[in-house]
């Protein structure tokens, strides 16, 4: 539980940033050159609340909460891996990385990941050519960020997948135009996906569809993990009474209804 910020004292505010301090410089140790927002003793903000707040000859100790540097290391506290956390995340990580499943699970996702730019993803394929887990502090960095493909990709990768080949499914309600796939083949670039257009899309979301496989294809997009609908994997599907494969994320595709089943069935 978060600690409150408002009735905490200076002595109790000093002894905890001395611990995050410490757990940081005992975690930059660990780390290689990849030092983003762990804090340093050497900060301004630092020096500058000591120089300001704990010498009692200015008087300001009872306006402590109002500094920046509180509000700042109060936040690292309660919400960084390093924080009050830290010795519980140590212990995670350590069963994670010793874990030959999490490096094969990393393998995975550099194989369907389409972005190279993202600090997170450069990070990973690192690791993977070194054959070696992401250290502590790159690891939670990549977690953390709940909105980024990583994080989306590993928690779908973690996950067991919603369909089995030969399951009858269907497009979920909110699924659009831009959720379904087809593939293009063009002489200069080769193979790729293409969106499909509104008019092929028209009438498909009445249809049952088979799934035929997982992956074939990696998402131009991907999507947060939904226990009940599933992740960004592509599912690749064939609607009833056609030859042509599409290629919908999992999350927007659900177990078809009976009835939507008896109708694809009467029109064959």
């Amino acid at each position: 539980m978060p600690i409150n910020i408002k009735s905490i004292t200076l002595d109790e505010f000093l002894k905890i940033r001395k611990e995050l301090y410490d757990n940081a410089e005992e975690l930059l140790q660990k780390e290689d050159s990849f030092h983003w927002n762990i804090v340093t003793r050497s900060e301004w903000q630092y020096e500058h609340f000591n120089v300001v707040y704990i010498d009692k000859a200015l008087g300001y100790q009872a306006a402590f909460r109002d500094c920046y540097h509180f509000e700042r290391t109060m936040a690292r506290w309660n919400l960084s891996a390093y924080g009050k956390n830290y010795q519980r995340n140590l212990k995670r990580y350590k069963k994670l990385s010793e874990d030959p499943a999490s490096l094969e699970r990393l393998k995975r996702m550099v194989e369907f990941c389409t972005f190279s730019w993202v600090r997170a993803w450069r990070n990973t394929k690192e690791a993977v050519r070194e054959d070696k887990f992401l250290s502590f502090w790159k690891f939670h960095v990549a977690h953390g960020d709940t909105k980024g493909s990583w994080r989306h990709w590993w928690d779908a990768l973690e996950n067991d997948k919603k369909f089995n080949v030969g399951d009858i499914v269907q497009l979920r309600a909110n699924a659009k135009d831009y959720h379904v796939f087809e593939v293009n083949n063009f002489k200069n670039t080769g193979e790729f996906l293409k969106r499909l257009d509104y008019v092929s899309f028209r009438g498909l979301p009445q249809k049952a569809m088979m799934v035929i496989a997982y992956d074939q294809h990696s998402p131009d997009h991907t999507y947060s993990y939904k226990k009940s609908q599933g992740s960004c994997r592509l599912v690749s599907v064939l609607p009833m009474g056609s030859v042509k494969v599409l290629y919908v994320p999992e999350q927007f595709l659900k177990i078809s209804r009976k009835k939507t089943i008896k109708e694809a069935k009467g029109k064959k």
